[in-house]
C-alpha cells in the first residue's frame, strides 16, 4: 500500500470519466456549454437522448408540451440535435402567412439563423420553407390538416444527423407569459 509521508497529503482519488448530470441540468445548459466539458461519448449519448425525445412527435401524434419544463427540453433537444447536423430545412404549416412567419422565423434563430423574409400574401393555410444552405425561402397555399414546424436535419456526410422532426409547435420558441 501506499504510506504517505508524515504531514503529506494522500494522492487524489483516481478521476473517473463517467459524468452523471441531472437531467435538469442539462436541459438548462447552453450547447456550447455542453460541448467545452463533455466528452465526445457523453455528447453522442445527449445527441441520442435528444434524438429520441423529438422522435416521440411525428405527425400522427402532434404531443403539445403541457408545461414549461415540457417546452424547455423541446426547445434544448431540438438546438442539441441542430447543432449535430450541418444545415437545418424548415417546413412551417400554418393558418395564415403571418402566424408562418413568426414561427419560422423564431424558429430560425433559435437555431442561429438570421433570415430577412419577404413572401407573397396568401390568403388562407400555408406552407413555407426555408433552406439554411441555400437560403432559399417560398411560401405556397397548403390544404393539409397538419400545423406545425418540420426541421429537417441534415448532414453532408451520410454517416451523420439526417432526421426529419415534427410537426414541433408553432409558437416553441416564442416565451409564454406563465414560462
Amino acid at each position: 500500500g501506499f504510506t504517505p509521508c508524515v504531514g503529506a497529503t494522500p494522492p487524489p482519488p483516481p478521476i473517473t470519466h463517467q459524468i452523471l448530470l441531472d437531467k435538469a441540468l442539462v436541459l438548462h445548459l447552453k450547447n456550447a456549454t455542453l460541448e467545452k466539458f463533455m466528452s465526445t461519448s457523453d455528447s453522442l449519448a445527449l445527441t441520442e437522448e435528444a434524438h429520441l425525445l423529438l422522435k416521440q412527435i411525428d405527425c400522427l401524434d402532434p404531443a403539445v408540451p403541457k408545461t414549461a419544463s415540457e417546452r424547455e427540453q423541446l426547445r434544448q433537444a431540438l438546438q442539441i440535435v441542430a447543432n449535430h447536423s450541418d444545415y437545418q430545412m424548415l417546413g412551417v404549416c400554418a393558418d395564415t402567412v403571418a402566424e408562418g412567419v413568426q414561427a419560422l422565423k423564431t424558429y430560425a434563430e433559435a437555431l442561429g439563423y438570421t433570415i430577412d423574409l419577404n413572401l407573397e400574401a396568401i390568403e388562407g393555410a400555408v406552407y413555407i420553407k426555408f433552406n439554411s444552405k441555400s437560403g432559399s425561402c417560398y411560401v405556397k397555399p397548403y390544404t393539409g390538416q397538419h400545423r406545425g414546424v418540420l426541421v429537417s436535419c441534415q448532414s453532408d456526410d451520410a454517416s451523420g444527423l439526417n432526421e426529419m422532426y415534427g410537426h414541433l409547435p408553432l409558437d416553441l420558441f416564442i416565451t409564454i407569459s406563465n414560462e
